[in-house]
């Protein structure tokens, strides 16, 4: 478990992972809460939603767009908040606790 973690966390300390929404990147003791995701799920939610309708070209249908958007913004916030959310805040733990000592 240790191991996944910390190639999460490795991937989330990549600025270009964060691009260009940098600046929302809590500080490595911070915890990765939901204010944190709901400002970056627009984002990376819509360039889900995109390559989602993208691979089901159904760009006549803008019903079915908006659902597969709408979908993927969802998507990208819950699998977010359960995987790499969880990795972060466990590395936040840790840091809290050796600043404590």
């Amino acid at each position: 478990m240790n191991k996944i973690v910390n190639f999460m966390n490795w991937l989330s300390d990549m600025d270009g992972g964060w691009w260009p929404l940098l600046k929302c990147r809590p500080g490595k003791n911070q915890y990765m809460d939901a204010r944190v995701l709901l400002k970056i799920t627009p984002f990376f939610g819509s360039l889900a939603g995109l390559v989602s309708i993208f691979l089901s070209a159904t760009f006549g249908d803008l019903i079915h767009a908006a659902i597969y958007m709408l979908s993927a913004w969802f998507t990208f916030y819950f699998l977010f908040r359960l995987t790499f959310s969880v990795a972060w805040n466990i590395r936040a733990d840790s840091l809290n606790k050796s600043d404590e000592i």
